[in-house]
C-alpha cells in the first residue's frame, strides 16, 4: 500500500512514505474548502496514486532537506533539496 487515509480527533490526514525515508509522513488533509482556513494539504482523494498541494518541505534529523510535489504516487524532488535527490522523481514506497 503507497499511502493510507487516516482520522485523528476528527480530522483526516494522509500517510505516505517518499522513498528513502525511514518513517512515513502524515499530513492533514482536505478534498474541498480553503486551504487557509484548515491549515491542510489539498488531496486529490486517492490513495493509490495520491497528489497533494502545496509541495512538501522536511527537514531530517541529520539537517539534510527533502523538498518535492506528490504527483500521482510520484515525489518530484526541487532543486533545493539537499538529500540527494534534486531534480529526481521518485515513487512512493510501500507503508507499513
Amino acid at each position: 500500500m503507497k499511502s493510507q487515509e487516516i482520522s485523528h480527533n476528527g480530522k483526516t490526514f494522509l500517510k505516505f512514505r517518499p522513498q528513502g525515508f525511514a518513517h512515513s509522513i502524515e499530513l492533514p488533509v482536505i478534498q474541498s474548502g480553503s486551504r487557509a482556513q484548515s491549515s491542510a494539504w489539498t488531496w486529490n482523494g486517492q490513495t493509490g496514486e495520491p497528489t497533494l498541494r502545496p509541495s512538501v518541505k522536511t527537514r531530517h534529523g541529520n539537517g539534510l532537506v527533502s523538498h518535492f510535489w506528490l504527483n500521482d504516487g510520484v515525489c518530484l524532488y526541487l532543486d533545493d533539496s539537499t538529500d540527494g535527490n534534486a531534480g529526481k522523481s521518485l515513487p512512493l514506497s510501500d507503508i507499513e
